[in-house]
């Protein structure tokens, strides 16, 4: 069965939505189909693809209808352009697709508080569809709610990436706390976690790289972790991944190298040297 990851952290500012958007893109240039879920109210999945609606420039309430109208999801589901990753493209077979959300999607979690919350409502939303797929993402806004339960329900594993300070280390143990409260009763297990906007190898980053591997070992993919750079911001801004936007650059090649380690560990067969 398709696996389906979650990219979640407590803590804003961690490049969730960066992570999710570009490891689509790593497996599409792989060849591989992959939904993203979009359950971020900014909406800034579907925004960084450039799909929003003509009239509004805002993307389609998917998440709302779909789990408090029971809308069908598949009247939702957004095409991301080729161009996001075909500078680097391996198989011309891959695919992203988006389920988008945008402002309502926060209403979504008092509404469904309201009528009494359906944990599974998600993943019975996928049911229809998720073995179309080869990859499920779910892009997480940095907030608890009725949601997060619902997300972690739906989810097979949690990707959580991670500034490397003491309260971005405090969000990620609230982080994991979250997955070990679910865990009895559901089948979500820790994926990896990986340090982002890194800036330098200071005594101090080490001393905290030392305290995550000291608490969650292998689970810490340091070797992996993501450097700080401007090129991030504009590819943004340039409604690109890092692939599209700029394919020669240190940024494309270590989020490369995050996406095999990524890969390795769903078990998904993928080109691991760079091809660009």
């Amino acid at each position: 069965m398709t696996k389906i990851v979650v990219v979640r952290n407590q803590k804003g500012g961690v490049t969730k939505t960066t992570s999710t958007f570009n490891l689509a893109a790593f497996f599409a240039a792989q060849g591989y189909r992959v939904l993203v879920i979009d359950l971020d109210p900014q909406g800034h999945i579907a925004i960084s693809a450039n799909q929003v609606n003509p009239s509004t420039k805002f993307p389609p309430e998917g998440v709302y209808q779909v789990l408090t109208r029971n809308a069908n999801i598949e009247d939702f589901l957004m095409p991301a352009p080729r161009y996001l990753w075909g500078a680097v493209q391996i198989s011309d077979t891959g695919m992203i697709d988006i389920f988008p959300g945008y402002e309502l999607t926060q209403k979504t979690a008092l509404e469904l508080e309201r009528i009494g919350s359906n944990r599974e409502s998600l993943l019975e939303a996928l049911a229809p569809i998720r073995d179309d797929y080869d990859l499920i993402l779910i892009d997480t806004a940095p907030t608890n709610s009725v949601m997060e339960v619902i997300i972690l329900t739906t989810a097979d594993l949690a990707f959580i990436p991670t500034q490397v300070a003491a309260l971005s280390y405090s969000s990620t143990l609230s982080t994991i706390q979250k997955l070990i409260d679910v865990r009895d009763t559901y089948d979500i297990r820790l994926m990896g976690i990986v340090p982002v906007l890194v800036k330098q190898r200071t005594k101090n980053y080490r001393q905290i790289i030392k305290q995550f591997r000291d608490d969650f070992g292998q689970h810490v993919w340091a070797d992996e972790a993501i450097s700080f750079a401007t090129v991030w911001e504009q590819a943004s801004n340039n409604y690109q991944t890092i692939f599209g936007y700029k394919p020669r650059s240190k940024a494309a090649r270590e989020m490369w190298r995050l996406g095999v380690k990524f890969a390795k560990r769903l078990r998904i067969e993928v080109e691991e040297t760079y091809v660009y």
